[in-house]
Parts: C-alpha cells; structure tokens; sequence
C-alpha cells in the first residue's frame, strides 16, 4: 500500500472526508481557514447564575473522567464561578490506575461529593464489540467519523448514566470536559443551542440513540433502560465548557499540575490521559478510515497557533510506541 498523501500544513492526509490538495500540498481546510471569521467565544456570566434553585444541594453534575481536560473544567466550575457540584465518573473497565489516582486526589483537594458508575464487564464489552462490528455501517460512519469506534459507546454510556443520576439528583445542568475536537460536529446543531447550552432531548437524540437503536435487545440492560425516560426531561441542559473559554491544551496542564497536583499517567497514548482503551480505538479507527482519530482536532489546533505540525506528528507518533501496541493486544484479548 503506497503512503498517503498528508497536508504540508496540518496533518490531515488524503482519506479526511471531502479534502483536496492545491499545488502547494495545502489542504482544502487550511487554505480556506484563514478566510474564516475568528472563533466566537461564548459570554462566560450565564455561568455566574447556574444556583439550583430548587430541591437539590447540588447546582450542576460534571462528567468527570480524570482527564486533563474534565479536572480543568471541574476545577473552573468550583473556584472561578463558585458552584456547588456532583462529580460522576463513569468507569468503562479500561480507565488508567493512574487516572483512577487522579480521580480520587482531585475529588479529596475540592472536597467533593462524588460518584462512580461501573457497570457489568459483560454488559460494557458486548456493547464495544457490536460498535466495532457496526463501524462498517454506511449509514453510521459520520458518527464513528465523529466520536471515533470505541469512544462512541462509550460517550453512550456516560450520558445514559448522568441523565440518570442527574434526574435522581434533581440536577438541571451536566458539563463535561469537551473539547471542540471532541465535538467537531458541533455545528450541525449550532442552531439548536441557547447561551452555549445544548437541549439534553437533543443531545440524547442526535448522538446516543442512533448507536442505542442498533444494539441487539441482548445487549440491552436495566441499568440503561431507564434512560429512555430520562431523555425525555426537556429541563436537562449540557454544558460544553469550552465554548466559554478557548481551548488552551497548554494552560490546562499547567493549571491542574500546579493547584491540584494533577499527574499524567504514563500508560495511555499521546492523545488520551484517561483510557487505556483509546489505543486500541486508534488502531481500528486507523483500519478502517486510514486516518487518525485526532488528526481533525490536532489540524485546528495547529491552525489556531496552539501548537506546531511537529508537535502533532508525535502526539500521533506516540499512539505507535510498542507498549501502546502491547496495551492494544491485550485489550484485544479482553474484548475477545
């Protein structure tokens, strides 16, 4: 197989949906970026105002996953705008121990209620299993495309699981640590956003029942039936932080390493710092669309100056080391 061909530019090579190349080797997106009103970013004072007003002691849950960017979110929620939250860690049975660590300090230094949902391993691989099988499927690939093979279902399950607690809770609003590269198909319902915040029905519909809606009635569980009734509450509102603050990879770092003692993990890849299983859902991504999941949001970032093309290659690089290979042969083993 010859080698694909790669903007000079980003690192976005020939199999990225809808690209082209000019005579220069500069790709269709890169060429056009600059001619692109800045990024907008939201007012931040709505986030002043999120006091729950009603029957619960808590004013927002955050889908906490130990990750870089989940405890910078959590961190700004609590000391910048002053609110009181629940922590909900969702434990896909493939979370770094390292991470697991980070969970427990940050939730200790916030002094935080804090949960942790684990379902059946059963349950959790037969799900991976049909998404990896379904990835193939024309009329899903957008949204493989979108959230990557693995990650997916696993999004899934985290918004199954706070909509649930979150109803329990009395909790009106969720934020997560999401990033524009983790939600590049943001636009496609811009439109359907108020202040920044995402109607929880539309979410649910747009991006957890299309994959739900394929999984065998085997596959179903009680522990996510109740969902269905949950995303049904028009008051649930999610809160994408960093459409009111610009994403800054660099900052984030230095902010959670120097007031919560943050630590990276040294087992997960160059573009993960919670899940051992985004090695793996590199590698089949990378089968099946001959590209990397993270060349998209690695690309704006090296048009936005937050880092160079080099420092991009070797976040990719890193995915190739050979312990990165032996984690995916033994998660491999594990879903087999």
């Amino acid at each position: 197989m010859t080698a694909a061909t790669y903007c000079k530019k980003c690192v976005l090579n020939e199999h990225y949906q809808n690209i082209t190349f000019n005579k220069d080797g500069l790709c269709n997106f890169c060429e056009s970026y600059s001619n692109q009103p800045p990024e907008i970013v939201l007012d931040d004072g709505i986030l002043y105002n999120l006091k729950n007003e009603e029957k619960s002691k808590y004013d927002l849950l955050v889908a906490y996953s130990g990750g870089k960017d989940s405890t910078y979110v959590l961190y700004q929620l609590i000391k910048k705008y002053k609110l009181n939250v629940l922590s909900v860690t969702f434990d896909n049975h493939f979370i770094s121990e390292m991470a697991m660590k980070n969970v427990d300090s940050v939730v200790k230094a916030l002094e935080l209620d804090h949960i942790t949902i684990k379902y059946d391993f059963n349950l959790t691989r037969s799900i991976f299993n049909q998404s990896i099988q379904l990835a193939k499927n024309h009329k899903l690939q957008d949204m493989f495309r979108t959230f990557g093979i693995l990650c997916w279902p696993c999004f899934m399950l985290i918004t199954m699981a706070t909509f649930n607690i979150a109803t329990a809770y009395n909790i009106k609003y969720i934020a997560g640590g999401w990033s524009f590269g983790q939600l590049a198909n943001l636009n496609r319902f811009s439109e359907n956003h108020q202040n920044g915040f995402l109607s929880g029905r539309m979410v649910a519909d747009l991006f957890v029942m299309p994959l739900y809606e394929q999984l065998t009635l085997k596959q179903r569980h009680p522990q996510i039936e109740i969902f269905k009734e949950c995303r049904l509450k028009d008051e649930l509102s999610i809160i994408p932080y960093f459409l009111f603050e610009q994403y800054d990879e660099r900052n984030i770092f230095k902010t959670i390493q120097k007031e919560l003692g943050w630590l990276r993990p040294e087992d997960t890849d160059g573009c993960s710092t919670n899940c051992l299983l985004n090695s793996y859902g590199n590698h089949l991504f990378e089968e099946v669309y001959h590209y990397n999941r993270y060349a998209e949001q690695l690309s704006r970032q090296i048009r936005i100056g937050q880092i160079t093309r080099e420092e991009a290659l070797r976040a990719i690089e890193n995915i190739g080391r050979q312990e990165i290979i032996n984690d995916i042969k033994k998660c491999l083993e594990r879903l087999n």
